[in-house]
């Protein structure tokens, strides 16, 4: 029952990811996008390995890491 509902709730967080727009190589986050993430940091939208990994893999593709 527990590992059921563990998957409804990592299968929510995957729909809740929302893409990484296309932004020009080497832009700053603005102040407001910056916000947003952490809020959602804060909320724990990201608390799973699978959304650990695609976040990561976005963020070294666009050269923000």
């Amino acid at each position: 029952m527990t590992e059921r509902l563990d998957d409804t709730r990592q299968e929510s967080r995957l729909a809740e990811v929302r893409p990484i727009t296309s932004r020009a190589p080497r832009t700053r986050l603005t102040p407001e996008r910056t916000a947003e993430i952490r809020l959602r940091i804060l909320q724990r939208a990201y608390d799973s390995p699978q959304i650990a990994a695609t976040i990561a893999r976005r963020l070294l593709q666009r050269g923000e890491l």
